[in-house]
């Protein structure tokens, strides 16, 4: 009886271990993919900001030109 309780305490354990290490995983993937998907969209909208500017040039200097 002693040992089957040892067991299931045992198996309890090793269950509340497994679940906790993968809900810390879980949470550090989403930290990650969030920073992630933030330093995409801060890339993404400076070369918008860049093509922008770039076409704002290239007209200003047509009209100079013309």
């Amino acid at each position: 009886l002693q040992d089957l309780t040892c067991i299931l305490r045992m198996l309890t354990t090793n269950i509340l271990l497994y679940v906790a290490v993968n809900l810390v995983g879980m949470y550090t993937k989403y930290l990650t993919d969030r920073g992630q998907r933030q330093a995409f969209l801060e890339t993404h909208r400076s070369m918008e900001t860049r093509q922008r500017t770039q076409n704002e040039n290239n007209r200003q200097e047509k009209l100079l030109l013309s």
